[in-house]
């Protein structure tokens, strides 16, 4: 299925590039393109989002109250005390899974500089040899790399600290919600209760450590839909064939081209650039 919808979503960006009207074109070169099909269209059909969906959100919160419920029949209200941890962590990993979006967003713009300039030097290939300007060429692809990996660099310590503030709560949370309960019981605390509520923490390690994961899988994904569906929206070139006729040779009166009532435009918006042009060419002649 992953792979299927990978392949639609190319082929779909690639339909969408061949009939982008001109005005559409300046603004996504070739090299912007392939990172279109090769990069956004296989993060929305990348294996791991779709399971990471599953037991990053309904499930996670379905073993997350199951394991509260247990916890508070042992524990009783002691065991808010380590919910109250794992909630106080949240607000501040939201604030991080912003800066997560922007952060990818900046990654997906200097991936587009870098691959629009090196497109570009092997467009330019020849020309850049014949005036001995490769040490340019390289010192643009190497700052353009230089600008993404520090984008990429800085989204992957904000992850880095969004798994280490989830990690400190699921370690903080078992600690304080047995000192709540040392401190509010007189009956000390038992090893069983000790060990069975540490069992149940331990199963809640697994769906909180999802959530962090498909909270910012899903952020990564929103960015590749918002780009893809700025492509989408694109205005295409849309001509009008009804009136026009394809000869294979010159006709009997010798015009070999006849244009009449012609109007056309760079941009749609800003009027007719050529407006009811009419000529004819005949076989042979030379038009300047």
């Amino acid at each position: 299925c992953c792979l299927h919808t990978k392949a639609a979503l190319m082929h779909k960006v690639f339909d969408k590039a061949q009939c982008l009207a001109s005005q559409a074109q300046a603004r996504y070169p070739l090299g912007q393109l392939v990172n279109y099909m090769m990069v956004d269209a296989a993060r929305l059909a990348d294996t791991y989002l779709v399971p990471s969906f599953h037991w990053g959100t309904w499930c996670s919160v379905l073993i997350l109250g199951t394991g509260l419920y247990f916890l508070y029949d042992m524990l009783g209200a002691a065991v808010f005390a380590g919910l109250a941890v794992v909630l106080l962590t949240w607000p501040i990993g939201s604030i991080i899974i912003g800066r997560i979006k922007q952060a990818s967003e900046q990654v997906q713009d200097m991936r587009d500089l870098r691959a629009k300039t090196t497109q570009s030097a092997f467009t330019a290939s020849t020309v850049i040899k014949a005036h001995a300007w490769e040490l340019w060429a390289q010192a643009l692809i190497s700052d353009a790399r230089s600008m993404e990996l520090k984008a990429q660099r800085r989204k992957q310590n904000l992850n880095a600290l969004l798994n280490a503030i989830i990690a400190t709560g699921r370690t903080l949370a078992p600690t304080l919600s047995f000192l709540v309960y040392a401190y509010t019981h007189t009956e000390p605390l038992s090893a069983s209760v000790a060990f069975s509520c540490l069992a149940w923490y331990n199963l809640l390690r697994r769906p909180l450590a999802y959530l962090p994961y498909a909270i910012t899988s899903s952020m990564d994904a929103s960015v590749s839909v918002h780009r893809l569906a700025e492509l989408f929206n694109e205005p295409e070139l849309k001509p009008d064939f009804s009136h026009y006729h394809r000869t294979t040779g010159p006709t009997a009166s010798g015009v070999r081209v006849d244009m009449v009532g012609v109007s056309s435009s760079w941009v749609r918006s800003e009027g007719s650039t050529l407006s009811n042009v009419s000529f004819k060419a005949h076989d042979g002649e030379l038009i300047v």
